[in-house]
């Protein structure tokens, strides 16, 4: 109910701030439209990010052990060996 002055007018020197900066941010825009490449929306890439996520299988345990890994080696170069 009872607003200090200074308050309301520092209030309206920031408002009066940003305007001057985003018209600023226009008119450089529009003055020179080949400095700013576009971009996706953040909502976009973020969905892509969670998609990628979504068909990576992460690291899974494999079927066999290694020692069973370890004999099927060894069986094939007992195989390839001349005899």
């Amino acid at each position: 109910m009872y607003e200090h002055p200074y308050l309301i007018h520092r209030v309206n020197v920031l408002d009066a701030e940003r305007l001057e900066t985003e018209l600023e941010r226009r008119r450089l825009m529009l003055e020179q439209p080949d400095r700013f490449v576009p971009r996706e929306r953040w909502t976009v890439r973020i969905g892509r990010l969670l998609h990628r996520r979504e068909g990576r299988t992460d690291a899974v345990a494999p079927a066999t052990s290694p020692r069973e890994r370890r004999t099927e080696a060894a069986d094939a170069c007992v195989a390839c060996a001349p005899a």
